[in-house]
Parts: structure tokens; C-alpha cells; sequence
């Protein structure tokens, strides 16, 4: 798909949301809303006041925009929860090709991903950015040091 047609798709799809005043500040918690399995969704909105003669469109805008601090958050959760389960998988499969391959990576130069993770982990931290180690080096310091603080469950 174009990135034309994907724009207009969007702008389709999403042109009733628009005209019922959902915005941009809407986002986070329609995809929070866009979260729920079909049996809670169902329990959700047996709550409203009205909804089985609602249109589901209506139903949908009066939901993000009455729970709307509970949704975002919900999709806050659902993101990390995403992220933290691909960058564990990421870990796990370079932890198991590092192996096969042995250790000849470990004096290689430290990547450049490594460079700005070992910046932020020693901001967040507040210690002093390490300097001139080698990709091993760095890998270590970044295991010492709990990166990657984001997905560090303990931080």
C-alpha cells in the first residue's frame, strides 16, 4: 500500500471518529478502547446508560470520551507490555547466537544502539557516562547497570 492510499484509508476510516469530536488528544484512549476482548467490551458497555439503542458510533465516542483517562492508560500498559515482550525476544536472540558464535563480537566496537542506551541508562541513573569500551565491555556494563531501565522491571 502507497503511502497515499494508507493516508486516505486512515482519513476514511477515521473521518466518523473526527466528525463525532474525537481529536488527536482521542488517540491513546480509542486504541486503549480498541484493547479490550470482545467479552469485556460487551460488559463495558452494558454500563452506558442507553446503549443498546446507541449507535456503535456514538457508543464508541462516549466511551473514550467519559473514560478517557482509564483508556489512555489501559493502551499505555498494552504499548509497554508490546515492546517489553519484543525486547525480551530481541535478548533472548542474541543471547543464543552469541553462544554459537562464540565470543569474537565482545571486542568488536561498541555499537552505536549500545552507545545511546549506556547515555541514557547513566543519565537516568546519574553516574558518569563510561568511555572507550569495546561492544563486550559495553554489554557488560550495560547488565550491571539494569539496562534497559524502560523494560527493567525492578526500576
Amino acid at each position: 500500500m502507497s503511502i497515499n492510499e494508507r493516508l486516505y484509508a486512515c482519513a476514511s476510516l477515521a473521518g466518523p471518529l473526527v466528525d463525532g469530536n474525537l481529536g488527536h488528544a482521542d488517540a491513546n484512549a480509542f486504541h486503549g478502547l480498541l484493547t479490550f476482548e470482545a467479552a469485556e467490551f460487551a460488559q463495558r458497555i452494558s454500563l452506558v446508560p442507553g446503549w443498546s439503542t446507541m449507535s456503535v458510533l456514538d457508543l464508541i465516542i462516549g466511551l473514550v470520551k467519559e473514560d478517557h483517562s482509564d483508556l489512555a492508560a489501559r493502551f499505555a500498559v498494552s504499548r509497554w507490555t508490546k515492546r517489553k515482550v519484543a525486547y525480551d525476544d530481541e535478548c533472548a536472540s542474541w543471547k543464543a547466537a552469541a553462544i554459537e558464535k562464540g565470543d569474537d563480537w565482545r571486542g568488536r566496537p561498541m555499537s552505536s544502539a549500545q552507545r545511546f542506551l549506556i547515555a541514557d541508562t547513566a543519565r537516568l541513573l546519574e553516574i558518569e557516562i563510561p568511555e572507550a569500551m569495546n561492544r563486550g565491555e559495553a554489554a557488560d556494563w550495560l547488565d550491571r547497570n539494569g539496562a534497559h531501565l524502560l523494560y527493567n522491571k525492578k526500576g
